[in-house]
């Protein structure tokens, strides 16, 4: 499933769908939220290649802080894969186009902190009622003592400071073709001007873009191969 072991799953679950028959999971929804965790970038960093920088890593979270810290904006929906997939055709084997996704997510950020990169977790909805969660705020509610599977982080090249009253926008992308499926992310930070109070700087707008990261992973510098 998205943001766990298999990534996959969308498309295996397409060229194996059968009339009538039962989809397990028949939904998953992918979460995002922007993380401060220098102990975990500090691992990336120590492995002295860029191109670590341009994977994701499956692995259980600790040592860090979510700096969207309100809980109706902390975790975001990223997008949804809905099975049986009315878009799915034979043609889906080759193209498999129908399985792209993109999204733009934004964080209100209240306190200053260091952005490091992005925490990646999954819900799904197995069948019927039943249902699963990595997400923490719900994980006990849905998934109670669950330790098969673990969220993704998204690692960012450069760390930024995130000043209080700010922004974080990112733009998150699942590529794909006929071969792999591959992730791309970008991500802005804006000073937020409407929570500033006496500022004496006229703007055209309610917020400043203070930094920008690169494009990781453009054109799949690190990818999942489909499999026949």
């Amino acid at each position: 499933m998205n943001f766990a072991q298999n990534v996959l799953t969308a498309y295996i679950i397409d060229i194996k769908k059968a009339n009538g028959g039962i989809f397990i999971p028949s939904s998953y929804t992918s979460y995002i939220t922007p993380l401060m965790t220098p102990k975990l970038y500090g691992n990336i960093l120590r492995m002295k290649e860029r191109s670590a920088f341009e994977s994701f890593y499956v692995i259980w979270l600790h040592s860090m802080h979510y700096l969207a810290q309100d809980d109706e904006n902390r975790f975001q929906v990223l997008w949804k894969f809905s099975h049986p997939n009315s878009n799915y055709s034979d043609r889906g084997k080759s193209s498999n186009l129908h399985n792209k996704r993109q999204s733009k997510n934004t964080f209100n950020i209240s306190s200053k902190g260091m952005l490091h990169g992005f925490a990646g977790y999954f819900e799904a909805v197995l069948y019927d009622d039943i249902e699963l969660s990595t997400r923490p705020d719900m994980i006990d509610i849905k998934s109670k003592d669950m330790i098969s599977w673990f969220p993704a982080f998204f690692p960012l090249k450069t760390p930024f400071y995130i000043p209080p009253n700010s922004q974080i926008d990112l733009y998150f992308w699942r590529q794909t073709d006929s071969k792999k499926v591959w992730y791309e992310w970008l991500t802005e930070i804006y000073l937020d001007l409407s929570k500033i109070k006496n500022n004496e700087v006229i703007h055209n707008s309610d917020r400043v873009k203070i930094a920008i990261s690169e494009l990781h992973n453009y054109n799949a510098s690190f990818f999942m191969t489909l499999i026949d």
